[in-house]
């Protein structure tokens, strides 16, 4: 049995849930940052169990996500499960990355959902270690379920369909709209976790680039806390990183993985 668990973080809530998943498996596996197959046209694998384990953006699946997935080849047998973390709300999610998946002929046997801090809207201290507290069970449940190789079908509308057939490549600019205050001292972390490699220092200050993934592990890792977004819904948020996830945590999975898969 070969098991391979997918992820793509930006605090790290889907790092930690991806290594939680995995080390409870029955048939554990390699934990993957998915980001390091963004060069590679076709990615094949003959893994008997995958995971694809991200954060809800905007109610949707991330782009750099679903363009992982559509160059994605796997056998028919195949057990695939999703987890997605979120805060303030999921939406369809699930069956709209079922739908999604289905365009290309993989089924999602498995999709569930787990509330973390940190991606969305505000949240009190309280209501994150609620949350971080809550995910543990949560984190349990779901192996039970993939050990067991339950099979839960999802419901996909018109409506929902529709949606899934909708794929940018892309975020538009307003996703690129990063403010960096003076406070900034070059210390290059947000160039080292940025799972993009969309981060360039120039005199000693970050210059992004157009490959944005709108993942905010730039502006949530900054030791200075120098770095804004520039939405204004969601500009002035605060930063986040699960607590026991590290910067050197984020930057290993992320860059050392696309040249020596570490399991």
């Amino acid at each position: 049995m070969k098991t391979e668990v997918y992820y793509f973080s930006g605090t790290g809530n889907s790092l930690h849930v991806a290594h939680e998943i995995n080390k409870s498996l029955i048939d554990s596996g390699r934990v993957l940052a998915l980001a390091r197959y963004v060069n590679e046209s076709t990615i094949s694998t003959d893994a008997d169990l995958i995971g694809i384990i991200f954060p809800v953006y905007m109610g949707d699946t991330p782009w750099v996500v679903k363009d992982f997935l559509r160059r994605l080849r796997i056998q028919t047998c195949t057990y695939v499960f999703s987890v997605a973390t979120y805060n303030s709300h999921a939406a369809n999610v699930m069956p709209t990355l079922a739908g999604y998946l289905k365009t290309f002929s993989i089924d999602l046997s498995l999709g569930e959902l787990i509330n973390m801090p940190g991606n969305a809207i505000n949240s009190t201290k309280k209501e994150n270690e609620e949350r971080l507290t809550a995910s543990v069970k949560r984190i349990n449940d779901i192996v039970i379920k993939i050990n067991s190789r339950i099979v839960e079908p999802h419901f996909i509308s018109a409506r929902i369909e529709k949606k899934a057939a909708s794929y940018r490549k892309k975020p538009n600019s307003s996703f690129t709209r990063y403010k960096l205050l003076e406070a900034c001292n070059g210390c290059r972390t947000c160039k080292k976790v940025c799972p993009m490699a969309n981060i360039e220092m120039e005199n000693k200050r970050p210059l992004w680039g157009m490959n944005c993934a709108a993942c905010l592990a730039c502006f949530h890792w900054c030791p200075q806390n120098a770095i804004k977004w520039g939405m204004p819904i969601v500009g002035n948020r605060p930063q986040y990183h699960h607590p026991d996830i590290t910067v050197n945590d984020i930057a290993e999975h992320q860059f050392k993985e696309r040249f020596d898969a570490v399991g």
